[in-house]
Formats: structure tokens, sequence, C-alpha cells
């Protein structure tokens, strides 16, 4: 486990039941603002070396810093999403599902941890995923899933 999102965790438990006050929550926000900034500092510093390695590890520890932004908004526009029954949830189109199955196939991810990211039912996943190597090349309009854009030849596949 992530020693990061126990501690992630831990502070958002606390500030729900009022473990933390107003005072300590604005200094741990500030201090969340200035760590930002000396990670900015630090990133431009290795950049501005001039060194080859240096400004290729600046590149590497910016794109961490974004895939770690990238993941908290990921998680709070999910957590809205978890407050609607799944019912009430709108529907992904067939370019959205051929999408959700391209990053599951990327990344690797197991039904349950797609399902997670997604918001939907393992089922739902597997439907899609089974239908996909079912009829691939359906071109219908009740068809669950299709790349956009259309793939045509062999080539836009491989």
């Amino acid at each position: 486990m992530n020693p990061d999102s126990r501690l992630d965790r831990m502070v958002l438990s606390m500030a729900r039941h009022r473990g933390l006050d107003r005072p300590l929550l604005a200094v741990l926000r500030r201090a969340s603002e200035l760590l930002g900034l000396v990670i900015g500092m630090r990133i431009a510093q290795m950049r501005d070396t001039g060194e080859p390695v240096l400004a290729l590890a600046s590149k590497v520890e910016t794109q961490a810093v974004l895939l770690k932004a990238l993941t908290a908004a990921m998680e709070v526009l999910g957590s809205r999403w978890d407050k609607l029954p799944a019912s009430e949830r709108p529907h992904f189109t067939a370019e959205q599902r051929y999408r959700i199955l391209w990053i599951k196939d990327l990344f690797a991810l197991s039904l349950v941890e797609a399902a997670r990211m997604f918001r939907v039912d393992k089922s739902t996943i597997a439907r899609w995923s089974a239908e996909r190597k079912t009829d691939p090349g359906s071109t219908t309009v009740g068809s669950l899933i299709k790349p956009e854009p259309p793939v045509r030849r062999y080539a836009d596949i491989v």
C-alpha cells in the first residue's frame, strides 16, 4: 500500500470527523502550496542545468507530478458519480466504451480495476469485452463499442 495514500486518507478522515480545526487545515493547505512551489523550483533547476540527464529527469519528475494530480482529480470526480445509483448514471457512448477497453488493455487492468476506475459494474466491462471478441467488425447502430475514428484498415489496429 502506498504510504502517501494512507496519509491522505488519514488527513481526510480527521477533517471529516472534525479532528482538525480550521487553523490547522489552513496550515496544511499552505504547506501543500509551498511543497508544490519547491517541487516546481527543483524541476526548473534540474532543467536549467544544461545537463542532458538532469533535463530528462526533470521531464520525468514533471510527468510524475502531473500523473499524481490527474489521479487525484479523477478520484474527486469519480466520488461524485459514486453518490448516484448505478442505474441513474449516464451511459457511455460506443466510442467511449471502445476507449475504456483500450485503456483496460493498455494498462492490463483487471475487470474489477477497470470497473472501479470508470464507475461501472464489472459485468458491464465483461459484456463489452465479450462483444468486442465475438464481433470485432460490427458497424451496426446497436453495437456496444465503436472505435473513434472508425478503424478502416489493418494498419489502424496494429
